[in-house]
């Protein structure tokens, strides 16, 4: 009599399909960890382009005003020279007209001028600084020299 051959069982045991889960899940939080950083880093570089942004406008409009010594009161509007600026009591973002630039009321501006000698060339440095809601300041500085034409009249 000869005996009937066992059939093999075919399918994992329980301890494969747990080594299974554990690297298929290692896999899926690495993935969303990488997700993650990378949706972080890409807000943070939306902030930092707008930061600039505002700075720039801020100042190419003070570098575009007349150099005259001393600051004066009133509305940004009426600013004449660029030591107006520095007495801006504003720190929201604003146009020249006083509008708020939409969207950037979280973030903040101030402007410094100072006496500054570049080269032996007399001026005033211009520091523009905007802080953005996550707390990063953007610091774009500018020269203005008085020359000539200016001290003419």
């Amino acid at each position: 009599m000869t005996r009937a051959a066992i059939p093999q069982q075919a399918g994992m045991t329980l301890i494969e399909l747990i080594i299974a889960i554990v690297v298929v899940s290692i896999a899926v939080l690495s993935m969303l960890a990488l997700l993650s950083s990378v949706a972080s880093h890409s807000a943070d570089a939306l902030i930092r382009t707008q930061s600039i942004g505002i700075a720039q406008s801020y100042l190419d409009e003070i570098l575009g005003t007349r150099f005259s010594p001393g600051g004066s009161a009133g509305t940004r509007a009426s600013y004449d020279d660029i030591h107006d600026y520095a007495a801006n009591p504003d720190t929201l973002p604003r146009m020249r007209n006083g509008a708020a630039m939409t969207g950037l009321n979280q973030y903040r501006v101030a402007v410094a001028t100072a006496n500054a000698n570049i080269g032996g060339v007399a001026g005033t440095e211009i520091t523009v600084t905007v802080t953005s809601p996550t707390g990063m300041a953007t610091v774009l500085r500018g020269f203005r020299a008085i020359h000539a034409a200016h001290i003419l009249y």
